[in-house]
Parts: C-alpha cells; structure tokens; sequence
C-alpha cells in the first residue's frame, strides 16, 4: 500500500465514523486534564551550573539541551540591551548569588566584543548575538559580496552566481 493510498483508506474510514455519528473529537475535547508546562527558562535555570558553563563558552550551538542553548541566547541579548536586568532577572529565578556572579561574569567576558548594533539585536532576539556580530563584521568588511544580484564576480568578467553566504569555518 502506498502512502497515498494509506492516507485515503485512514480519510475514508474516519469519514465513516463521523458519519455514523461518532464524534471522534469529543472525547479529546470534553477531556478536562490539566498538564502543567514549564518554559525553556525555568528548565535551565534548573540547572545554573549547567547554564553558567554554557554561558562561558563562545560557540554554544553544539549545547545538546535546548532550553539552556535557549535560555543562554536570550539571556546574551539581555545582557547586550541591559546588563543589570539579567541579575535581577536570574534571582528571580531561583539561582544563588554565586551562581549569578558568575553568570554575569562570564557573560561580560564572552560578549566584550560585540559591535552589532543593539537595534539588529532587538529584531532577532532568538539568534546567538556572537553569531549575528560574526555575520555584522563580515558584511561590514566586505559588503559588496553580500548583495544579491551584483552584476559582475569578484574577477569582473562572469555574472556572479555566488549567493549571501559564509563558509561554514568563518562562523566557528
């Protein structure tokens, strides 16, 4: 059976039901459970060691648990945008002072270089600011082969095919 063929069997055999006046829905519907979900945040704030660690380092892409890459991104835009927040903010969630010393600390040394401009950060505020600066200072150095379009190659003579893009070790 192929999966078309699958998918019109299942279409026409819930079709059925519903005709025959079973409301498959209903039973999902009138279910009153209560499930309690915990943001990303809270998650790995769970864990501040893990989360300062993480904070300490440059490249966070390969942090295999995603609410403390999550929460690392947001709380480096925090920083970028105002450095004083992200203390009250960590207290709030539960970590000790000493967790949120260091927290800032390695925050203030991993992002002392940034100098994408704070406007840029506000609109992705969900991408690793590290990587957006890498990407800032790559166009502003070269920004030509960043334009889409561009009617010559960087030789002059061929139409350019190149697209916007980085080498994968110049974001590393």
């Amino acid at each position: 059976m192929t999966a078309v063929s699958g998918f019109l069997i299942a279409l026409i055999c819930l079709f059925e039901q519903f005709r025959q006046g079973k409301e498959w829905a209903d039973e999902k519907l009138k279910n009153n459970e209560k499930k309690e979900i915990e943001s990303a945040t809270s998650k790995a704030t769970k864990d501040s060691k893990k989360l300062v660690k993480t904070l300490r380092k440059t490249d966070i892409s390969q942090e295999e648990d995603s609410a403390v890459r999550y929460t690392s991104i947001l709380l480096r835009g925090r920083h970028l945008r105002n450095p004083d927040s992200v203390s009250s903010y960590l207290r709030e969630k539960g970590l000790s002072e000493e967790d949120v010393i260091a927290a800032e600390d390695a925050l203030e040394s991993t992002l002392q270089n940034i100098e994408i401009p704070e406007s840029i950060l506000r609109r992705n505020p969900t991408v690793d600011p590290i990587k957006q600066n890498t990407l800032y200072r790559n166009i502003k150095q070269n920004p030509e082969i960043w334009i889409i379009g561009s009617s010559t190659s960087e030789n002059g003579t061929e139409p350019n095919s190149r697209t916007a893009r980085l080498e994968n070790d110049q974001l590393h």
